[in-house]
């Protein structure tokens, strides 16, 4: 608790890799907990600054399990802007 969120009250984008074992694990279970530790972490931290989450499971071998976890600032919207563009066009 208490360490300094070096994003402030910028959007932020999480990239989470999951290794799980268990093969009835959800993944979609992964990320409230997650971000809930991260606001328990850092005081500046707040979920509604999240805007968007790319979320991969990996299955291991029991003994092997991990998470990965990066935060990046947050483009505009922009390339997504574009990308819903090029998929009309086509």
């Amino acid at each position: 608790m208490g360490e300094k969120w070096p994003f402030k009250n910028s959007p932020v984008h999480f990239i989470v890799y999951a290794g799980l074992s268990n093969r009835a694990s959800d993944l979609d279970n992964i990320i409230k907990p997650l971000l809930d530790t991260y606001q328990n972490i850092f005081e500046e931290f707040n979920d509604k600054t999240v805007q968007g989450i790319i979320l991969q499971r990996d299955r291991v071998k029991r003994g092997g399990e991990y998470l990965w976890v990066r935060v990046t600032k947050a483009k505009e919207l922009e390339v997504g802007l574009e990308a819903l563009q090029d998929s009309k066009e086509t």
